[in-house]
């Protein structure tokens, strides 16, 4: 190690203009939703996650494409790691099926137009209500486990997410799974998503 003045002061100005790698990127819960049987005014969330490196703000409403779909209301921003919300209804619509396609604009946010394909149909047949408050996820850092409670009975799959955008689990699971272990890992916030045939649900936790 040369100990000499101006040698030191490159390094410091080098190490004052690092930075790190800019991430801009968005996945969605789901690449493509069908809702079944619905009705009319009955309202769903859509996630769409910040998988990249910087917070979003300004995000343009999202839109849909064959005006089936009604959208409620749209985020405009989202923290690195954290879930855009989208909620939309349906339309006053005669009983039958229908598809929709959910758009967002994302083009400044994460260099891309998300496009999700929404099924659903109309009718009173085979309705079924379910209450998302009831789903719990939690880290227990005792035994080093997600634990998941009160799940829907036709769940079928768990993924887990870092902050930066990295998928590091991908479980099937069922309605009577209980805990999953989450040995090794990083201290910090993940993102949990837990899949039905139908629906996904979200939630934060932190390991500690």
């Amino acid at each position: 190690f040369v100990d000499h003045p101006e040698f030191i002061e490159r390094i410091n100005k080098i190490g004052a203009t690092d930075t790190k790698p800019l991430i801009k990127e968005a996945n969605t819960a789901q690449t493509a939703i069908d809702y079944g049987v619905v009705r009319n005014n009955e309202r769903k969330n859509i996630y769409i996650i910040n998988t990249g490196n910087t917070d979003w703000s300004g995000v343009s409403a999202a839109t849909t494409s064959a005006a089936k779909l009604k959208v409620v209301s749209s985020a405009s921003s989202a923290a690195a790691g954290e879930a855009l919300l989208v909620v939309v209804d349906f339309l006053d619509l005669p009983n039958g099926d229908y598809t929709d396609n959910l758009i967002l604009n994302l083009n400044d946010e994460a260099g891309k137009t998300i496009t999700i394909p929404v099924a659903f149909s109309i009718g009173t047949t085979g309705l079924k209500d379910i209450d998302k408050n009831k789903v719990h996820v939690a880290y227990n850092a005792i035994s080093q486990k997600i634990l998941l409670t009160n799940l829907p009975e036709d769940a079928v799959q768990v993924e887990v997410w870092t902050s930066g955008g990295q998928q590091i689990l991908l479980n099937d699971i069922s309605s009577v799974l209980t805990d999953i272990p989450f040995h090794g890992h990083r201290q910090g916030l993940y993102f949990v998503v837990v899949k039905t045939k139908s629906e996904a649900y979200t939630a934060k936790i932190l390991v500690y």
